[in-house]
């Protein structure tokens, strides 16, 4: 169904109910919108077939903060929030994946494929967007050319106490 004008939390909510243990929900950026799914309705986790996030950062080096990746740091509570609701129960295999920052980074697209997708070689909507949505990632990686490494480990929490590693993944 449309999800159009909903609140996101409330379309989680929604389409979960309507297709429980259907649905995979693949997150890009920082969790409010789960945790606010999880906080108007705690069963959530029992209807989610599994969730992918983009967040956190295997070397501790971050891209929001020394130690921390940006998705986690812009809301570090939701993170915690999440991963304590997906914990899996004992036997139960895992159903958050977590791809880090580093394997991002790594397994990025070539520029010349990024340029080919971009005005002037795309110049449509699509190409635009594209553009824009990516300008400022562009502009980080194109000039302070990460040095990622593709190891991954899945951490548990999230730190919420100290300020200066706020939003780190810790086991």
């Amino acid at each position: 169904g449309r999800v159009e004008g909903d609140h996101a939390a409330i379309a989680i909510r929604d389409i979960t109910n309507a297709r429980p243990r259907e649905v995979e929900l693949l997150m890009l950026g920082p969790l409010t919108n789960l945790a606010l799914a999880l906080k108007l309705d705690p069963t959530l986790p029992s209807r989610v077939k599994g969730v992918t996030v983009m967040g956190g950062c295997e070397s501790a080096r971050g891209n929001a903060s020394r130690a921390a990746e940006f998705n986690f740091h812009a809301d570090p509570e939701a993170a915690h929030i999440v991963f304590e609701a997906f914990t899996p129960q004992a036997g139960e295999a895992p159903r958050v994946t977590i791809v880090p920052w580093e394997l991002c980074v790594a397994q990025g697209v070539p520029w010349t494929f990024f340029d080919s997708m971009c005005p002037p070689e795309n110049d449509t909507p699509k190409g635009k967007f594209f553009k824009d949505v990516n300008r400022g990632m562009e502009k980080m990686l194109r000039v302070k050319r990460y040095d990622a490494t593709p190891e991954i480990n899945l951490g548990r929490d999230i730190n919420l106490g100290d300020d200066n590693n706020l939003g780190q993944e810790i086991n």
